[in-house]
Order: structure tokens, then C-alpha cells, then sequence
């Protein structure tokens, strides 16, 4: 019998909750505990509190996840270049301030770069060289 009404409790307050929305479910588990008592009052009341329960639970959860998401590393923008490979598509050149500067395709794009240490040889055309750092637009490279 107590399974029976359970049931009858809960298929009414989902039936509610669909037609009518959260508050109505609600006033009804507070109509069903006042007004009928005994045990279909008890479980309609316990339904309800663990539907408030459930409910928040589910907010806490997606809180967390939300707050981890936050948390994660650069995925976009310049500082997720850094560590990539890059290919040259402009020779190197020192130029007149002593710094060994050309251009690479880096993810189907072309950046200006500049040789981390221009004492380093200078990469030829369709070398691989990687990302070490941005300054602005300009990839810092290494051989």
C-alpha cells in the first residue's frame, strides 16, 4: 500500500511539475502533507523534500564543474601558440638591430618571427623550428 501511494505521489508531482511548473509542485506537497496526513501525507512530504534535495544537489554539481572549467589553461588566443612547431616560409635575415627575423606558417597562418638567439644558425626555408614565447604579434622562435 505504501509503494502504491508513493507511487501515486510521485507520478502526481512530476504530472504537476510538467504542467505547471516548480512552485505548484511545491504548494501541492504542502496541500498532501496538510491536508491528507497519515502516510500519503508522510510520503508526499518526504518526496518533496528529497525533489528541494535533488535539486540542489544537481546545482552544487554543476556549480563544481563550471568553477573547474574556469581553471583550465589557454586554449585560445596567442599564449596557446607557444610550444607548437612552425614551418619557414621566409627566409631568415639579420637585420639592422642585429636580430634574425623571417616568417613561419604556424596552424595554417603567417606570423612574423624572430630567432630567440641570433648566434643560432639560421633555419632555411621549410624548416621546423618552435614557438618559445610571443612578444605582441612576433613569434619568438628556436632552432
Amino acid at each position: 500500500m505504501l509503494v502504491l501511494l508513493t507511487g501515486c505521489a510521485l507520478a502526481l508531482s512530476v504530472g504537476i511539475v510538467v504542467a505547471f511548473g516548480d512552485m505548484a509542485l511545491r504548494k501541492l506537497h504542502i496541500a498532501l502533507a496538510l491536508g491528507f496526513g497519515g502516510v500519503f501525507g508522510a510520503a508526499a512530504l518526504l518526496f518533496g523534500l528529497v525533489t528541494v534535495a535533488d535539486k540542489h544537489l544537481w546545482l552544487a554539481a554543476f556549480n563544481a564543474r563550471n568553477h573547474a572549467a574556469q581553471r583550465s589553461p589557454a586554449s585560445l588566443g596567442i599564449e596557446a601558440v607557444v610550444g607548437h612547431s612552425a614551418v619557414v616560409v621566409s627566409a631568415f635575415a639579420i637585420s639592422g638591430s642585429g636580430e634574425a627575423v623571417g616568417q613561419v606558417r604556424l596552424e595554417g597562418e603567417i606570423w612574423k618571427a624572430q630567432l630567440q638567439s641570433p648566434s643560432l644558425r639560421l633555419p632555411a626555408v621549410g624548416a621546423s623550428v618552435r614557438i618559445v614565447e610571443m612578444r605582441g604579434l612576433t613569434a619568438i622562435v628556436s632552432v
